[in-house]
């Protein structure tokens, strides 16, 4: 009699189906950069999961604020509904209903302190209308919760650019990673997608970071890099930012180091119009006296320092990212996108040393998140690179 045919046990079956399927898994993964869009579209149900979650789960985190409506949207959400048409105090009493009862940290307001006249406040937000400007649409058609979807759409417009700068350096796995360990960082999160300026912030440095590292000089390279500088003049305060940058790239660039530093001092002129002693950021009033000048190092490494400690307590994610860039960037200091990160680097915490307030948490350095990818990404295809020609 002949053999009788090899019979397959399910235990056998179950093995090959699953390293079969681990095949297939493994050969997507490794090639969905290959896919134009793809990419973007599973960064972009990254952010949605982000989004989702954030509103979900937002309220009060170890006394800190992660609601949704934070105290300085308060400004810009009176302005929005002010540029559709509503009445000061009937903008400010709609504000003040929304916040009571959505609301963290701030529930009870009184309409009256926040109508311009009133509100001391108010010319310091005065020169900042791009978020309130590109909010009215939303706002028309949501009401007041129209003024997350700026933000929230400025950090996808982060995570894209991060990922478009890795893909064009050849290195689109690096960009991915970062633009997802950003979408689940909490600090990312708090700031970006809130009714505050900073994720839009973030979003204009991002689209930045590209333009400068195009190294052109066209006519269109240089009118584009004053619109970014004239729209984060109107989203911010940020003239340190933009003069360290203009002085970076001065060697390779001098239109457009030009540029960016005549069109930021220009932009940012009617900040100090409006209030000159106070206008650049709330709570620097009192950075006035030759006493605060001469303090003014030390008030800096006192807020670099507690922002760091705050993120190692609170978000290693975005503290493991900064540690990485500032490593790479001072191992080799000698290329241009370190230099870069530390002119942005520099930029950023010298507006928190003028705000002067411990323990914001990273907010007013958001800026500094697209550099310190641009850092790391091409710091790491320089070392494959240089790898690539010793062997």
């Amino acid at each position: 009699m002949s053999a009788r045919p090899h019979s397959w046990s399910f235990a056998s079956k179950f093995r090959l189906a699953l390293d079969k399927s681990a095949v297939v898994l493994s050969r997507f993964l490794f090639n969905i950069h290959s896919y134009r869009f793809f990419p973007y579209l599973l960064i972009a149900t990254f952010f949605i999961i982000a989004i989702a979650s954030r509103i979900l789960f937002n309220g009060m985190v170890y006394q800190f604020d992660y609601g949704l409506y934070q105290p300085d949207g308060i400004h810009y959400t009176i302005r929005a509904l002010m540029m559709i048409g509503n009445a000061d105090l009937s903008a400010a009493q709609t504000v003040a209903d929304w916040y009571a009862e959505h609301g963290t940290k701030v529930k009870l307001l009184n309409p009256l302190e926040f109508i311009p006249q009133n509100n001391p406040a108010w010319p310091v937000i005065a020169p900042r209308v791009l978020y309130p400007v590109l909010s009215i649409p939303f706002v028309i058609i949501l009401g007041v919760p129209g003024m997350l979807v700026v933000p929230a759409l400025s950090l996808l417009v982060t995570m894209y650019a991060i990922y478009f700068y890795s893909r064009s350096k050849g290195a689109p796995w690096i960009g991915f990673l970062i633009a997802i360990s950003i979408s689940i960082s909490p600090t990312v999160l708090r700031w970006a997608v809130s009714n505050c300026t900073d994720g839009l912030l973030m979003a204009i440095f991002a689209v930045t970071a590209i333009f400068i590292l195009d190294k052109k000089e066209s006519r269109w390279a240089l009118i584009r890099i004053v619109a970014v500088v004239a729209l984060a003049c109107l989203t911010r305060f940020c003239l340190p930012v933009w003069m360290l940058l203009g002085l970076v790239i001065h060697r390779s660039s001098k239109k457009m180091s030009y540029a960016i530093i005549s069109s930021a001092l220009l932009f940012s002129a009617p900040t100090f119009m409006y209030k000159s002693d106070s206008g650049k950021i709330p709570a620097s009033d009192n950075f006035s006296t030759m006493h605060d000048y001469i303090m003014f190092p030390i008030t800096f490494l006192k807020i670099l320092f507690v922002e760091m400690a705050q993120l190692a307590a609170l978000d290693r994610t975005l503290l493991v990212i900064i540690l990485s860039a500032t490593a790479l960037s001072v191992a080799r200091f000698r290329e241009f996108e370190s230099k870069l990160y530390f002119g942005v680097f520099l930029g950023v915490f010298t507006l928190g040393a003028i705000n002067a307030v411990l323990g914001v948490n990273f907010r007013y350095q958001l800026p500094l998140i697209p550099f310190a990818a641009v850092s790391i990404i091409s710091q790491v295809v320089s070392i494959k690179n240089q790898r690539l020609l010793n062997e």
